[in-house]
């Protein structure tokens, strides 16, 4: 099933990009 295979494949990705997105504004980066 490919569209099981991207529905997986995105909510890896958007927990990826939520990480780095934590990641920046905890540096303070947001801010500046």
């Amino acid at each position: 099933m490919k569209t099981q295979r991207y529905f997986y494949f995105f909510l890896w990705d958007s927990e990826l990009v939520l990480i780095f997105v934590m990641r920046y504004i905890h540096r303070g980066g947001y801010a500046a």
